[in-house]
């Protein structure tokens, strides 16, 4: 009989030791995850005022924003947002009444949604 209290023991003790792991380690991969998210949001930060930066260029130049069709192919950099797609040009802009927007799709891929990212 204390042979099955014994394994039982180190079986509660086995479970609550994996508890106690599982408890440390889960903090440190949400702040893994969270600083890599924030990272993303600086690099598409940056990308997105040297794309501003470049069309401000191309209007002195030129007198005039690309069109949406042009897009930002006419400009010499075209960096690829975090999730290695095209950052998405339309002029004029849509929701903010601007001359034109420039924003990644976020991790969907998809524009228009909650997790776009305007750089901001």
């Amino acid at each position: 009989m204390q042979h099955k209290a014994c394994r039982w023991l180190v079986l509660i003790g086995v479970f609550f030791l994996g508890a106690l792991c599982g408890l440390t380690i889960l903090p440190m991969i949400m702040q893994h995850s969270l600083a890599r998210e924030h990272e993303r949001h600086v690099a598409l930060t940056a990308d997105i005022h040297t794309l501003r930066a470049e069309l401000e260029r191309y209007k002195t130049a030129n007198g005039r924003y690309p069109t949406t069709e042009e897009g930002l192919r006419v400009l010499s950099s075209r960096p690829k947002d975090p999730w290695g797609r095209d950052y998405i040009y339309r002029a004029p802009g849509i929701p903010h009444g601007d001359p034109y927007d420039v924003f990644s799709a976020g991790p969907d891929g998809r524009p228009n949604t909650t997790d776009d990212d305007w750089g901001d």
